[in-house]
């Protein structure tokens, strides 16, 4: 299993990443997360900046900054770039003042692509110290642009002929609650992979069972330890059953 996701990351920033990654391998199969809140933002140096700079020197990353990144964008990054990496700049004068620098760490590294996080986030922060409740998504937050890159991504797995599978990984049932237009976003997703004819699992409108916001999450969107092996196993026969089906 090859893990090419990132923080925050747009299905368009997917689409390159993809391409880039199809030209050296030839996966069984392509899982895709989607993640309402990734559809709504069109900043790509959020998070097309950590991937372009990650990528190496060729045409894959000369077309992922002349596609991906607005004009705008583009002069920003190219001009000045103090501003783009900005949020560096703390770090680095605390480590010239001889402070500790490095921020806390959100998980721990265990090898191909998986990192954990022990920690359990309380029912009482879930519900007070939410991030969803700085979020207004409205009922149009996804962006036209996102969603039909899920018809180029799934073109291209099409013509390397590698079957592509949709996932809505589990958010605490706190958080789905505080997402006012959740199902509205997971149907509108869910018409994609009709029309798509790709398989379609919203874990957060069909649960698996056993996944508690009391003991399986570290924060307010993603499964600690614990939530994810049972998550894990939970999927594992989903996805070899389209292994045995292609």
């Amino acid at each position: 299993m090859f893990n090419f996701g990132s923080s925050a990351q747009s299905p368009l920033t997917s689409y390159c990443l993809l391409r880039e990654i199809l030209r050296d391998h030839q996966p069984r199969l392509v899982v895709l997360d989607l993640y309402a809140l990734v559809f709504s933002e069109n900043n790509q140096l959020n998070n097309g900046r950590f991937n372009l700079t990650s990528m190496r020197y060729g045409e894959g990353q000369k077309a992922f900054f002349r596609d991906a990144f607005s004009w705008k964008e583009k002069l920003q990054f190219l001009l000045f770039p103090s501003y783009v990496y900005r949020i560096n700049f703390e770090p680095k004068l605390k480590k010239l003042l001889g402070r500790k620098y490095l921020p806390k760490p959100k998980g721990t590294y265990r090898g191909e692509g998986f990192v954990f996080s022990p920690d359990t986030i309380s029912v009482a922060q879930l519900q007070n110290y939410n991030q969803f409740d700085r979020f207004d998504l409205g009922q149009n937050a996804l962006l036209e642009q996102h969603l039909e890159y899920l018809v180029d991504i799934k073109k291209y797995c099409d013509e390397r002929e590698i079957p592509l599978v949709f996932f809505s990984a589990p958010v605490p049932e706190i958080t789905k609650d505080k997402i006012d237009y959740y199902d509205t976003f997971s149907e509108i997703f869910a018409g994609y992979a009709r029309e798509l004819n790709v398989p379609f699992r919203d874990a957060n409108r069909a649960r698996f069972s056993g996944i508690r916001d009391a003991e399986h999450y570290c924060d307010d969107d993603h499964l600690n330890e614990a939530g994810a092996r049972l998550y894990s196993q939970a999927i594992v026969p989903l996805v070899e059953a389209y292994f045995t089906e292609y």
